[in-house]
């Protein structure tokens, strides 16, 4: 029983590093494509804050995610450095079903999903081989 306790914490464990990773990606895609642009439809953005809880990011979201969405940006516009700024209601997601994109539209909220076409290319020192 012991040796099944320590094979199941081990794949709880990796489980929750395969996840963890997978919001790391997403996040660190849609902040590199924000601040790339500073633009989402006719909306100009100041200024992209990365890893802030106000803003959710999903790889893949569900439907009761956007449950979520008004707490965080109440929690936001609580802060004194933000209180004067405009909020929108957002969902980042890297795959989203039919389902939830019309969620979102009912709910007058937006949603970015990626489509590819950011590169980041660091080639300093690039060397031929």
């Amino acid at each position: 029983m012991e040796k099944l306790e320590k094979k199941l914490n081990k794949i709880g464990t990796l489980v929750g590093s395969a996840s963890n990773n997978q919001g790391d990606v997403s996040e660190e895609y849609f902040a590199n494509s924000l601040k790339s642009y500073l633009r989402l439809g006719d909306i100009d953005f100041d200024f992209i804050v990365q890893n802030f809880t106000a803003v959710e990011v999903k790889y893949k979201a569900h439907v009761n995610d956007l449950n979520k969405l008004p707490k965080k940006i109440q929690e936001l516009k609580a802060l004194p450095q933000y209180k004067d700024y405009e909020a929108y209601v957002r969902i980042a997601i890297f795959y989203a079903k039919k389902e939830l994109i019309q969620k979102v539209k009912e709910q007058s909220f937006f949603i970015v999903q990626r489509k590819g076409d950011v590169v980041i290319s660091y080639i300093d020192n690039l060397q031929v081989a």
